[in-house]
């Protein structure tokens, strides 16, 4: 599976993620790691952005 297939598949797990958290008043949930806190969604949102771009660039380096 390509990274590009990844992130479609993961925006479509986001969205409906987000959807059920928004259903059970849990969209603004944050999660503790290394004691730092982030908000869930928008790390996954960013973790879906890097797969698509590092696919892109591979795309770049093909073309070249």
């Amino acid at each position: 599976m390509t990274n590009r297939e990844q992130a479609i598949r993961s925006a479509h797990c986001f969205k409906a993620l987000k959807e059920f958290m928004i259903r059970a008043g849990a969209e603004n949930a944050i999660v503790t790691i290394d004691g730092e806190n982030l908000h869930i969604l928008k790390e996954i949102k960013k973790a879906i952005v890097m797969l698509n771009e590092s696919e892109e660039k591979q795309d770049e380096r093909k073309n070249n």
